[in-house]
Formats: structure tokens, C-alpha cells, sequence
């Protein structure tokens, strides 16, 4: 904090306007500066917290993502983990479920295109065994 000599005239006043506003000019600058080098500084924390994220939290809760996290749980604790500790139990199908959810979650539309292929080849095969012969490019399809 520096101190000034008391204004008398005008010109004073605008000298002193200037000095202020470079002052609040320079601060501004180490301010920036160090939200800057702050952000830099928490960056691997944010990566971190992101990545333990998708072990806790859940993004999405339609019915494809409960199935998967019901069957996924099923099968862990009571085929995966048939002897383990009632503390794993818990823990492992928990952490399994919502990494799985989240990441069906980030898939979605990957996995919906994969899972239309296959029941496209499914009927085409369906019909295959029916007809004798099917082919897909000259039928009338219905989506």
C-alpha cells in the first residue's frame, strides 16, 4: 500500500486516477496469473476425481443400464465372489456396476447400432431358414 501526497489541484486528481488504474490493471494481471498457475496446479486432481467418478456416481438410470447393473451385480456376487468376505461383497459389484453404467452410458449409441445389426442378421437368418433364400437389399424394411 503506498500512500500519496494529499491532492490540491485537478491535475493531481488525474494523475492519481491514472496511478490507481494502473494499480488495479497490475493486480488484475496477478490475478489472472495465478488462477492460471491454480488451475494448472489442481489439474491432475480434476483427472483423478473424474476417473474415480465413474467408479461412484452413475450418469445415466434407463432400463438398458439397470438390467446391466442388476445381471452385473448377480453374477459377481454370487458366482465371482461366491467365497469371498461380506465387505467384498459389497464393494466390488458396487465399484463393477457403475463403471459399467457409466461407461454404457458414454457407448450408448454404439451399442444400440451393434445390438440392431445383430437382430437385423437374426431375422435375415429367420427368414433365410423359412424362405430358403432372403435377400435384404430388395426387401421392404420396416425400422
Amino acid at each position: 500500500m503506498t500512500t500519496t501526497k494529499h491532492i490540491k489541484s485537478m491535475n493531481d486528481l488525474k494523475a492519481e486516477r491514472r496511478r490507481l488504474k494502473a494499480d488495479i490493471a497490475e493486480k488484475e494481471q496477478l490475478l489472472k496469473a495465478d488462477y492460471a498457475g491454480f488451475q494448472d496446479a489442481i489439474r491432475p486432481l480434476q483427472v483423478a476425481t473424474n476417473v474415480l467418478s465413474k467408479f461412484v456416481v452413475s450418469k445415466d438410470k434407463d432400463m438398458i443400464s439397470t438390467g446391466i447393473e442388476t445381471a452385473l451385480s448377480f453374477v459377481l456376487r454370487n458366482v465371482v465372489l461366491s467365497r469371498a468376505g461380506w465387505l467384498t461383497k459389497m464393494v466390488v459389484p458396487y465399484v463393477a456396476k457403475k463403471y459399467a453404467a457409466n461407461k454404457l452410458a458414454d457407448n450408448k449409441a454404439d451399442l444400440v447400432h451393434t445390438m440392431r445389426d445383430w437382430l437385423h442378421k437374426l431375422q435375415d437368418k429367420r427368414r433365410q431358414k423359412m424362405n430358403g433364400h432372403y435377400d435384404r437389399s430388395t426387401a421392404d424394411i420396416n425400422l
